[in-house]
């Protein structure tokens, strides 16, 4: 499986600094909520809490929202979002998220040096997903990962070890 992946200068509390997870749960509408990320899964929670009354900010690093998509798609969705009174920050690097009582600031960095910081009540942390690999004893039994958690395989999609336990013949 996997989980909600995170930056090391990042605490996720799951109150108001969340994750996907943490979003499908809120007893109340965010006034204002800072997307992390301008992936599907942040585009979509954003859409549905901007169509629920909340003001959206996305901080993207990359220069395009849902940027592993089509260039055009990323595009119009864009445009479709705006419509609905999202804000967007691309080629924006965050430097730090601050927790002050029930208020959010991010802060974040555009490649050109700009330094800005947004408020909300609820950060939402949506870079991607990781591996959850880790202390499922995969080493007690052969299998490696690489430094993402990931398990190693072969073009075949095979590990280091066979279904009987055994180290194959390749």
């Amino acid at each position: 499986g996997s989980k909600p992946a995170s930056l090391p200068f990042i605490e996720i509390d799951k109150e108001r600094v969340i994750t996907s997870t943490e979003s499908l749960k809120l007893k109340e509408v965010p006034k204002e909520m800072i997307g992390i990320g301008g992936g599907v899964i942040g585009m979509e929670l954003g859409s549905v809490y901007a169509r629920l009354g909340s003001k959206v900010k996305v901080v993207e690093f990359l220069d395009s929202i849902i940027p592993t998509m089509d260039v055009t798609m990323g595009k119009k969705l864009q445009k479709a979002l705006k419509k609905l009174g999202f804000e967007f920050y691309l080629g924006h690097k965050v430097t730090a998220v601050e927790k002050k009582g029930k208020t959010l600031i991010v802060k974040a960095k555009a490649k050109d040096g700009k330094e800005i910081e947004l408020k909300g009540d609820y950060c939402l942390v949506s870079i991607g997903r990781r591996a959850y690999t880790e202390g499922l004893g995969l080493d007690k039994v052969g299998i490696e990962t690489d430094k993402q958690g990931r398990i190693e395989v072969d073009a075949d999609l095979r590990t280091k070890v066979d279904n009987q336990g055994t180290t194959p013949k390749h």
